[in-house]
């Protein structure tokens, strides 16, 4: 098992205490899911993928936000298909709203360029829900200036950015950066 400690130190790269919440951030998160829509030349294809923090308290994946399909994602993408699979694993955690056409295994972890000031919170989100109260969860715009597909991570998935981190940071957001105690 990974530790925690390490876990948490990976997530940020480069992340110090004084940042301010225009910052931009590079999370490591795991797609669990996409969704198909219509092209231009009238066929379907996959449009956006779910991607998910890891609970570890509760050993699950939980829906964070979608992110659009993009030219530079093709590989990543191709990859995923070789794992999907009909229903929805038992571990991932979505809202009715992050129902995906089609659930993949978790075998991926992806590099997502994020702003700090892009999380909100929203009971279309599953990510933190349970530790938010269990009413809405934390979520990343990802129509937000700044949000980016990076790369596919070497990572485990159990070393993604964790729904304690998700939160801690939503927190900080809220109280304008000083640390609750």
């Amino acid at each position: 098992m990974i530790s925690r400690r390490s876990s948490l130190t990976s997530i940020f790269k480069g992340f110090k205490d004084n940042v301010g919440p225009d910052t931009s951030v590079i999370v490591k998160l795991v797609p669990i899911g996409g969704f198909y829509d219509w092209d231009k030349n009238g066929e379907e294809s996959l449009t956006a993928i779910l991607l998910s923090c890891y609970d570890t308290d509760a050993c699950t994946l939980q829906g964070v936000c979608k992110i659009f399909c993009t030219e530079q994602m093709k590989d990543a993408i191709e990859t995923l298909m070789d794992y999907s699979r009909p229903n929805k694993c038992s571990m991932y955690e979505v809202t009715n709203e992050q129902e995906a056409d089609i659930w993949f295994d978790p075998v991926s972890v992806w590099e997502i360029k994020i702003k700090l000031n892009s999380l909100y919170q929203s009971s279309d989100v599953a990510a933190a829900s349970k530790k938010m109260g269990g009413n809405s969860g934390i979520g990343v715009d990802s129509n937000s200036r700044g949000f980016q597909f990076i790369q596919i991570s070497e990572s485990f998935p159990e070393e993604a950015l964790t729904s304690d981190t998700l939160m801690k940071h939503f927190q900080e957001r809220q109280t304008g950066g000083r640390r609750r105690t």
